[in-house]
């Protein structure tokens, strides 16, 4: 299947499973959970639907809700789409943006820690 077929068909996806996760699921009071995107194998045998969820310390809460609503949600989806094959949703935690502030973390703690940073052990060129 060609890769911006695949791309359409992500996109759909992605826009019907955000739209349904606003209506159709009771989140926890001050969580909240986005779709970022899917990825959909090329045999639309299966879709990976990577999705971020605020406040983290919440994930396990609202990722386990998530996945007893999935097979009515995968049912809504088939109804408002149309394809040959409605592919398996499967949810995947986003940590993209856990894994960036750990690394500005890292990144700070190397600028304020002179003594033990590696660039101070550089020797200057003369």
């Amino acid at each position: 299947m060609p890769l911006d077929r695949m791309d359409q068909i992500n996109a759909l996806l992605r826009q019907q499973f955000a739209e349904l996760l606003e209506r159709e699921v009771e989140l926890p009071t001050g969580v909240l959970v986005t779709c970022k995107k899917v990825v959909t194998s090329r045999d639309l045998s299966d879709a990976k639907v990577w999705i971020s969820v605020l406040p983290s310390e919440r994930t396990d809460e609202a990722l386990a809700l998530l996945k007893t609503a999935l097979p009515e949600l995968q049912h809504l989806i088939a109804g408002r789409i149309r394809l040959q094959h409605m592919p398996r949703l499967t949810l995947v935690e986003d940590q993209s943006e856990e894994r960036a502030g750990h690394i500005n973390e890292v990144l700070d703690q190397l600028k304020q820690d002179e003594s033990g940073s590696p660039l101070d052990t550089i020797p200057e060129k003369k």
